[in-house]
Parts: structure tokens; C-alpha cells; sequence
């Protein structure tokens, strides 16, 4: 399926599939994806998977499951992740936390992707250079979205700037 990019007079315009722009009735084909998606989240009864042995669990398969686990427990408004092609961004997404899922990346691509994942806002930012660049960059951000307030508890997913795709840390930070 090929996507059309938002033009660059409208900036927030949501990136639509061109297959979509091409049927007959777009507004009911919107209508009955976005039915489906309700139903499909009612069914889900159990967000966490508690029978999944986490020892069989690849390292960034553990530490976001174990950051959505503890920002349930802590009910944290907010998950931040570093991700630049969206796998930790979607690997926290998949166990349905009850917090919202800032998604940080330098990655446009990743960016526009990110936007069709339910719960999951994401952020472009120039660079992040480092874990601690990381922390402050996500509760600037937070604060500064509207999406958590001072006070706050938030998890911070973040890994190895180097290689991509090594998440391998968990944080909780007060805002």
C-alpha cells in the first residue's frame, strides 16, 4: 500500500492511505475500521499476557512489557520512549497500558508511521544524544505537550544510542 505524505500546507494533516482516497465510499470504509478497532479493543480482556514466561522474552520484549507493568501499578499518565524506527514505541503498545505512549524519534518516517498506532503520540526532536539528553528532552516535552503536569509520575523506555533497536533500560521519573 503506498501513502501519501501531508501536504506542506497542512501540517497536521493526517497521512491517508491513497487506496482509501480511491473508494467509492471513504466515509463508510473509515466508519465501519474504526468499528472493527472498537470491538477488537473490547475483546481484549487482559492487556498483559500472564502466561507469557518473560525469561522467554527477548530483552526489549521484557523491559517494555516490565515498563507498562510498572506504570500500571504506579499509574503513570505517560510512557516516554526513545525509538528511531518504532519498535520500542510498538513493543510497549502491544501490552494496551492504560497510560498514553510519547514516542520520541529524529526519525520522520517513524514519525508518520507512529501516528497510525493507537495511544501512541509521536514527537520529532532534533537529536538525543545521550540517556540523560533523553530524560530531559522526554519531560520537556511531557510538560510542555500537555500530556503529563508537574508532579506527574512518567516511565522512561530508552536503550543504546548505538546500535537502534536495543532498548535495555526503564526509568521512572516525577515530572
Amino acid at each position: 500500500m503506498t501513502w501519501q505524505t501531508p501536504s506542506s500546507t497542512a501540517p497536521t494533516q493526517l497521512c491517508c492511505p491513497v487506496s482509501l482516497q480511491k473508494v467509492k465510499y471513504p466515509l463508510e470504509a473509515v466508519t465501519i475500521m474504526a468499528t472493527i478497532c472498537e470491538r477488537t479493543d473490547r475483546v481484549m480482556t487482559s492487556r498483559l499476557d500472564n502466561n507469557n514466561d518473560s525469561r522467554k522474552l527477548r530483552i526489549t520484549e521484557a523491559v517494555c512489557r516490565g515498563a507498562v507493568e510498572t506504570a500500571e501499578k504506579l499509574e503513570a499518565p505517560l510512557i516516554v520512549v526513545a525509538t528511531q524506527g518504532g519498535k520500542s514505541a510498538k513493543a510497549v503498545r502491544k501490552y494496551f497500558p492504560n497510560a498514553t505512549i510519547l514516542a520520541l524519534t529524529t526519525n520522520e518516517v517513524t514519525a508518520r508511521q507512529l501516528v497510525l498506532s493507537k495511544g501512541v503520540v509521536p514527537q520529532m526532536v532534533k537529536e538525543i544524544a545521550s540517556t540523560d539528553d533523553f530524560y530531559r528532552l522526554g519531560k520537556e516535552v511531557a510538560l510542555e505537550s500537555g500530556l503529563a503536569r508537574k508532579g506527574d509520575i512518567v516511565v522512561m523506555v530508552s536503550g543504546a544510542l548505538v546500535p537502534s533497536g536495543t532498548t535495555n533500560t526503564a526509568s521512572v521519573h516525577v515530572l
